[in-house]
């Protein structure tokens, strides 16, 4: 075999190696829970998770930070701890108009819902899988179906 053909042998495989690493590396994705700003479904509210400097955990430098709008644009609610940064946040909107916000790094889910002129954020309730995914009737306290796949496929849900 002459250097001509093992050369253009090597840049076919090349080639093969780099199309298939490519296609390997696409598969199951899936869009991440993370776009802000974002509408509830009833368009009464649109959330926003930022990375900002206050309000911030004592001793880190940047927090996400989730606040609300209403429908005029003036904001109703910011709150008042952050999430550092450093850690990677998924959020979306329920059908019941809860923002949902979960912290991949420790495993805790919160749940933002308006009540009365405020909002309040509390723990998430412990679901299992079973309870939340892999039936046709999720419970109510089951996280959205978007950010459902990641808590469990990140395998971090509490």
């Amino acid at each position: 075999m002459n250097a001509r053909c093992q050369t253009v042998s090597h840049s076919g495989l090349c080639a093969l190696l780099l199309l298939t690493l490519a296609l390997a590396g696409c598969e199951g994705r899936e869009e991440r829970p993370q776009k802000s700003p974002l509408p509830s479904p009833d368009g009464a509210y649109v959330a926003r998770v930022d990375i900002l400097e206050k309000p911030c955990v004592p001793g880190f430098r940047h927090c996400w930070v989730v606040s609300f709008q209403g429908r005029s644009g003036v904001e109703v609610f910011r709150d008042t701890e952050g999430f550092p940064a450093r850690f990677n946040v998924y959020w979306a909107w329920d059908a019941h108009g809860r923002f949902w916000l979960y912290n991949s790094d420790n495993g805790d889910v919160f749940i933002y819902a308006a009540q009365g002129d405020g909002w309040t954020r509390l723990p998430a309730p412990e679901r299992g899988r079973s309870e939340c995914v892999d039936t046709a009737t999720p419970d109510r306290g089951c996280p959205p179906p978007a950010l459902a796949s990641v808590i469990w496929r990140l395998g971090r849900a509490r």
